[in-house]
């Protein structure tokens, strides 16, 4: 996932902000596969999603400096579901985007975030299930034969742990939604 569908969902979450208020909460949203980010870099991003029709730009003259305040738009509201959607029905095991994902699932009501993580774990079976396969048409074989089964199996294991973060919490939104 992109910094621009960081920035989508804390718009879609949180209405109207500026961008070094978004810098800001990239750095304390704290997520692992991102390294920290320039305010340009925001800035430049916000740009593109403006000309991208996904972000409305509003400024207000506060001093010497017209500071830009942004919020989502329809377009981009769709934009965001629609990728975070394609995001978590994916199941990579290389530059995962689950961990980014759930920090962004927080901005969708429950019952849509649970429909999306139900959708994950279906796919992560279908993905479990082939590593599995290859992981036992494998053994016995020789050197190479190993070293796809060594691979297989750590992909399996990704998978089944993925599979159980998930369903964990997808069931922790589920009771979170009713309570």
């Amino acid at each position: 996932m992109s910094l621009k569908t960081f920035i989508l969902a804390e718009l879609y979450r949180g209405g109207v902000t500026y961008g070094l208020e978004l810098a800001r909460r990239f750095t304390g949203a704290g997520i692992v596969s991102w390294e920290s980010v320039t305010h340009g870099s925001v800035y430049r991003a916000l740009a593109r999603l403006a000309e991208e029709g996904l972000v409305a730009r509003y400024g207000e003259k506060k001093r010497r400096r017209n500071r830009k305040f942004y919020a989502i738009t329809k377009a981009g509201r769709r934009s965001f579901e629609e990728t975070l959607s394609a995001e978590l029905a994916e199941p990579r095991t290389y530059r995962n985007p689950l961990n980014i994902a759930v920090a962004c699932l927080r901005a969708l009501p429950a019952r849509r975030a649970v429909a999306l993580l139900e959708l994950r774990r279906k796919r992560l079976a279908e993905h479990e299930a082939l590593a599995d396969r290859v992981a036992r048409e494998a053994r016995g074989g020789g050197r190479a034969a190993t070293y796809e089964r060594l691979a297989a199996e750590r992909i399996l294991m990704k998978a089944r742990a993925e599979l159980f973060f998930a369903g964990s919490l997808a069931d922790f939104l589920r009771i979170a939604d009713t309570g």
